[in-house]
């Protein structure tokens, strides 16, 4: 068995964000849909551990957002960070 960590950076494109809600009262139904798109980029540090047995890789990963989707809106909750947690499995082909 081999193992691996790694540490590095990566881009992430926002390809959508979108508030949708919906409420219902006493003989009136409230919806909400707003498009958010003030940042398109986000640059993340990354830390991933891998497992290696023979030709089989067993891996999981984090990653940690710089970029805050909230700037610029007025109320609520102000800090909105991406948080990413992966794993998966991958073959090395000799």
């Amino acid at each position: 068995m081999k193992t691996d960590l790694s540490l590095g950076m990566e881009m992430g494109y926002l390809i959508s964000a979108k508030d949708v809600g919906y409420a219902s009262g006493f003989l009136e139904v409230y919806r909400i849909s707003h498009e958010r798109s003030t940042i398109n980029f986000d640059i993340r540090p990354r830390v991933q551990f891998t497992l290696n047995y023979k030709n089989f890789g067993f891996y999981t990963g984090y990653s940690l957002g710089l970029a805050n989707f909230m700037s610029g809106y007025i109320g609520g909750v102000n800090d909105c960070y991406s948080n990413i947690i992966r794993f998966g499995v991958a073959y090395k082909i000799n």
